[in-house]
């Protein structure tokens, strides 16, 4: 029987000490035996990938000079239960076991400068499941913050978010529902990827963009609604593709542009409306969409790729 490697540093009880001023990508991934990490005042950035793939952690103390991190330095850690740091760190804070960012933003009408102690939400660990609502003084959702967290199932953003920053939600594979607040910005790219549980989307008025592949392998999503946006809006390439259960769809008005293979292989996708501001249907973005059927095109559409409906009824 193979012995498993002894990772250098961890103690008896699994404890890992690291006080150096970066932890680089891939300095601990896949070590087995690491159940708690301790950082020193040193740490200042824990770079991506750093402790990928630690099967076994459960908790992570940051010290009171950390810099930056993101969820990335965490991926595929599923019985990571808690965040904590140091109560005299300048940048960062901790509540219920996520790591917040603090910071602020100049106001320019006012002159003035506003403090956020939870400017960013920067680290959700991988098994903290259930609901959740994300606090109201939250701005930003941060990369792969919530990637891969396999039992958390509702998540609604408080008042204040205005960006999904990308991965944010990719492969939450138990995620059912998410509720969008009225002032959300930017979607961005990838940020629901492969989240195969997601069952309807309602998107609000103030939102100006969804990325590319925002949505893509949400195969159980059965409803996007887009329809109460009202301003200038960007719909990304690829951004539903592969959502096989999508049977309707509501594009704002103010759509002009829908990009290449953003429908791609919704091949239940029986109704949507085409809103007289679209100009432009790129190529394949409604292959494999074999369900839909007659679409009559706005007068305002100067452009539709050859093979933009190449499965359709129409």
């Amino acid at each position: 029987m193979a012995t498993k490697k002894k990772t250098k540093g961890v103690d008896e009880y699994g404890t890992l000490i690291v006080d150096k001023r970066t932890v680089k990508e891939y300095s601990y991934d896949g070590c087995e035996d690491i159940i708690r990490v301790e950082f020193g005042p040193k740490v200042q950035f824990v770079d991506n990938w750093a402790f990928c793939d630690c099967p076994n952690l459960k908790e992570v103390v940051f010290g009171q000079n950390l810099e930056g991190t993101n969820g990335e330095a965490f991926l595929s850690c599923p019985r990571l239960e808690k965040f904590s740091i140091a109560d005299d760190s300048k940048k960062f804070c901790c509540c219920d076991g996520v790591l917040y960012r603090r910071d602020r933003e100049y106001d320019t009408s006012t002159g003035e400068w506003t403090e956020y102690p939870l400017y960013e939400l920067v680290l959700f660990p991988k098994a903290k499941g259930g609901k959740f609502k994300i606090p109201d003084g939250v701005l930003k959702i941060g990369q792969s913050a919530f990637c891969e967290n396999a039992v958390i199932e509702e998540v609604a953003l408080g008042a204040n978010v205005k960006w999904i920053i990308e991965w944010a939600f990719k492969g939450c594979s138990a995620l059912k529902k998410i509720t969008f607040n009225d002032g959300l910005d930017n979607i961005w790219p990838s940020a629901f990827e492969n989240c195969a549980q997601l069952r309807e989307v309602v998107m609000p008025s103030s939102l100006w963009k969804i990325d590319t592949a925002a949505f893509r392998g949400c195969t159980s999503l059965g409803k996007a609604d887009l329809g109460a946006i009202t301003g200038e809006f960007s719909l990304g390439y690829c951004a539903f593709e592969g959502c096989k259960s999508l049977k309707e769809v509501v594009l704002p008005q103010s759509l002009k542009k829908i990009d290449f293979n953003t429908f791609k292989g919704c091949d239940a996708l029986e109704k949507i409306n085409m809103p007289a501001s679209l100009k432009r249907i790129g190529e394949e973005a409604f292959a494999g969409c074999s369900a839909l059927g007659h679409i009559e095109l706005p007068a305002n559409v100067v452009e539709v790729a050859e093979n933009a409906f190449p499965d359709s009824r129409n």
